[in-house]
């Protein structure tokens, strides 16, 4: 269960760090040059081509304070994933061990 929460947890991250407003605004663009519309049965969201799920992290970083690191959003996400993982971990022992003491008592 708590692999469950931590990929949540690093989902939410995933999205946060991309820009999705300007990730759609920018493959709209693109299409929309190409004569494409990818609104048309919802393709940006069900074509693997057009959806922010494979590619969010080219396009800007969200948080305005990250912008200024110099790493690309691939390696800040797979950093930030492995941190917030840890702190899952940390956590669920901490919980873990707790309700150990509880239950021998």
């Amino acid at each position: 269960m708590q692999c469950f929460k931590s990929h949540f947890i690093c989902q939410m991250y995933y999205f946060s760090l991309g820009e999705c407003l300007s990730y759609y605004f920018m493959r709209s663009e693109q299409a929309h040059r190409k004569g494409v519309n990818i609104f048309y049965h919802n393709r940006i969201y069900m074509e693997w081509t057009d959806s922010s799920l494979m590619s969010l992290l080219e396009g800007l970083r969200g948080p305005f304070w990250l912008r200024q690191l110099s790493i690309s959003n691939n390696a800040l996400f797979l950093f930030g994933s492995a941190i917030l993982g840890a702190a899952m971990a940390l956590i669920y022992i901490m919980y873990w061990q707790g309700e150990k003491q509880h239950g021998d008592t």
